[in-house]
This record gives structure tokens, C-alpha cells and sequence, in this order.
């Protein structure tokens, strides 16, 4: 196939001068990522923010879309999202070795990526258990028929897992002994003690993957789905979960929900850990189950509550609304309610401002009180959007002044 029939013709050139200035940066007889004596800068770093920006080009659906292929092939290049540093390094510097002029380059580029996609698909698939500690006592346990959405995961929440201790501490033992490098090991040493001290629960995600990144990637994801679900509702959506790899800032969450840790396990035998902070755990705290139990039944019960935080949203966004009307004064957070709308609803790109609209107003089922308020208030709000979000011109009319100046009031 032609690299043609996989590119945008918009990021075609950026593309190819994102290849052609990278292929500059291996220098040498090995061609490797030396020092810029000029800028006195790592051409590492620089290649390292170009194959950042080829990445995002290429994960594009308009282009390569490999994002979506790697997810199809159940690999990732890292925990968080996927880094191809390493990958289209090794592909540079083949590419420098055989490459004579830039006629070809995009097609060679992608005939050696194609290859490289190729390699993965002839991995093997594992099974992998993963353990997530986490600083929550579900008491009586967590519905689990509520929180198997992922076909491809199997999830379940347990009090202790004894069973993995030899394995876990063994590991634990090998790699941060206690007569280690003192300060490092201790933190190790100290968190992983107090993920067993407390009275918490484990969650633990069984995954197929070619390797561990995207294993965890997932099960961290559809736990933060899950779990985030359940302290929306019994926390009515103060401090939302944010489970997503990386530093967890669970400092500045008021749920002080913490899973420091991933424990890796492989044939039985904890394979690695992976680590999120060396904080330890706080203590744990409580979840009622009485308060979730009919919660996979009672759906409405979570649509109310959407209802009431986007119903007193609007009145906020347009008590603001009415202050832009009426005077001189830059609202910003007018501004904000819409860029949270936006960054919602328009981050898939699929997605059109009159798919906004159903989203809202379907937020307001027949027979709620001031529907057809509500829907209004939406409407105009789409009317004026352009205005105060791109800058762009409109018409701000006498019924939209009156109308606004009954609702604030």
C-alpha cells in the first residue's frame, strides 16, 4: 500500500520534515544521538520532542492511526500514553544507513514501520493478575457483576492476598534488599509494608496483552471508570477518582484515594512492580456498600445527580452569562463552563456541536421540572457560543436579554 493512502494531505509535509530533520540528528560512523556543540543541547532531547510531535501526527486517525493499531494488537510503548522514542530511533538510524535521497523517505519510513508492527503481531499473548492496593474498606465487597464492562478484563475485589505473599516478598527481597541503598530501599520497603498493614482492599484485573504497559494501561483505566463511579455516588462528585498511570495526585483529591502500586504477577510468580509514589498509605477509608447496593439497578439514581450538578452548572455559567450581557465585564468563567463542555464532548473527533446539544438536553428526560427552560437556556448558549469562545461575531437580541434577565433572577 502506498504511503499516500494513509496520510492527510495537510500533514504530509510535516510529516516528512519531521523524518528528514531527525535523520540529521545521527551523527558518526554508528550513527548515533551525540552532543550539539553549537546549541550545546542533547540531540537526544531534540529527537526526543520530534518523535513526540511524529507520534501525535501518526496516532492520528486522519494518518496512520497507529494508536489504534497498537491497541488492536494489545501493546503499548508506555504506561501512560505511548512514547515511540525507542521505536523510531532504531528505524532512523536504519533508515540513515540505506537511505540516498528523499524521493522515497516517507515510503521507506513507513515500509520499515509497517515491518515493525509486523514484529509485534508475532508476539505472544499473556496472561497476566494484576494487583492495585488501594487505600478503601469496601466492608461487605463491591458488586461485581457492576463492574465487569470490559469483556476483555476480568475484575475482582478481594480483602487480602495471601496467596501472593511468598511470591510479592521474595521479589521485594530481591530487588530492594533491606541492606541496600538505605534511603531508596526503606521508601520501597515501608510503602509496600503499608499496603498489607491497613485494613484495604486489592483489586485484582486478570489481562491478555503481548506486553505488561498496556496490560496495566487498561486495567488502570477501566478500574478509574469503575471506582470513580462509585465515589461519584457516595461522595456526589466531590474530589472525582482520577486512576490513570503516572504520579497519582491523590494530595489534592478530597477522596484521598490512593493505589500506589501494581503488583505484577506472571505463572504465579510476581514478575515486577511498578510504582506510582513511595508515599505511604493513610489510613483507609470506609465505603458503605448500603449506600451502592442497588446501584447496578438504579441508574436514574446516577442521571439525577447529573442532572442537579449540570442543572446548578448552567445557572452559574449563565449568571456569568448575563454579567457579558449586560456590561463590559470579561466572564471567565463563562469561559471555563465552556471549555470543560468542549473538552468533554469535542475530544473525540467524531463528535459535532449538534451532538452537544443532544448530550445536554438529554440530560433533562421528559416530565422534569423547567425542560423546556433548561433546553432554552442550552440553545442560546450554542447561539452565543462563538462569541465569547472564538472571538467570532454574532447577534445578542433583545429576547435573549429578557429571557436571561427572568432566568438569573
Amino acid at each position: 500500500m502506498s504511503y499516500r493512502n494513509l496520510l492527510n494531505l495537510k500533514d504530509e509535509q510535516q510529516i516528512f520534515e519531521l523524518i528528514k530533520s531527525s535523520l540529521d540528528l545521527f551523527k558518526g560512523p554508528n550513527f548515533q544521538l551525540g552532543n550539539n556543540y553549537l546549541t550545546g543541547e542533547l540531540n537526544s532531547s531534540t529527537f526526543e520532542r520530534k518523535s513526540y510531535l511524529l507520534g501525535n501526527l501518526l496516532d492520528e486517525k486522519r494518518n496512520y492511526n497507529l494508536k489504534l493499531k497498537l491497541k488492536c494488537l494489545r501493546y503499548s510503548h508506555g504506561l501512560k500514553e505511548n512514547r515511540y522514542f525507542n521505536v523510531f530511533s532504531d528505524i532512523m538510524r536504519d533508515l540513515k544507513r540505506s537511505h540516498k535521497s528523499n524521493e522515497d523517505l516517507l515510503h521507506q519510513f513507513f515500509q520499515r514501520l509497517d515491518k515493525y508492527l509486523e514484529s509485534i503481531r508475532q508476539k505472544p499473548i499473556f496472561g497476566y493478575k494484576l494487583i492495585f492496593p488501594i487505600n478503601l474498606n469496601f466492608k461487605k465487597g463491591v458488586l461485581v457483576e457492576f463492574l465487569q464492562r470490559n469483556r476483555d478484563l476480568k475484575i475482582k475485589l478481594v480483602d487480602n492476598i495471601n496467596e501472593y505473599y511468598p511470591t510479592i516478598w521474595e521479589y521485594i527481597n530481591q530487588h530492594y534488599p533491606s541492606n541496600g541503598l538505605p534511603e531508596r530501599n526503606e521508601n520501597v520497603r515501608n510503602l509496600l509494608s503499608s499496603c498489607h498493614g491497613f485494613n484495604i482492599h486489592y483489586f485484582i484485573v486478570e489481562s491478555h496483552a503481548r506486553n505488561v504497559s498496556f496490560a496495566v494501561k487498561q486495567a488502570s483505566r477501566e478500574l478509574g471508570a469503575n471506582l470513580g463511579l462509585y465515589l461519584f455516588v457516595q461522595l456526589e462528585g466531590r474530589g472525582i477518582l482520577h486512576l490513570s498511570p503516572g504520579p497519582f495526585p491523590s494530595e489534592h483529591s478530597m477522596t484521598k484515594v490512593r493505589m500506589p502500586v501494581v503488583y505484577v504477577i506472571q505463572n504465579q510468580v510476581c514478575e515486577f512492580i511498578l510504582f506510582k509514589f513511595y508515599e505511604k498509605f493513610s489510613n483507609p477509608q470506609d465505603i458503605s456498600l448500603q449506600d451502592l447496593k442497588n446501584i447496578a439497578g438504579d441508574i436514574s439514581f446516577i442521571n439525577k445527580i447529573k442532572n442537579s450538578k449540570l442543572r446548578l452548572l448552567l445557572y452559574e455559567a449563565f449568571n456569568y452569562y448575563y454579567d457579558a450581557l449586560t456590561s463590559t465585564k470579561y466572564s471567565t468563567a463563562f469561559m471555563s463552563f465552556w471549555n470543560i463542555i468542549e473538552m468533554l464532548f469535542l475530544k473525540s473527533k467524531d463528535l459535532t456541536l449538534k451532538t452537544i446539544v443532544h448530550h445536554l438536553k438529554s440530560t433533562f428526560p421528559e416530565g422534569t421540572d423547567n425542560k423546556k427552560d433548561m433546553e432554552q437556556l442550552i440553545d442560546i448558549m450554542l447561539r452565543k457560543r462563538n462569541l465569547y469562545v472564538h472571538e467570532s461575531k454574532d447577534t445578542i437580541t433583545s429576547e435573549d436579554r429578557d429571557y436571561l434577565k427572568i432566568i438569573v433572577e
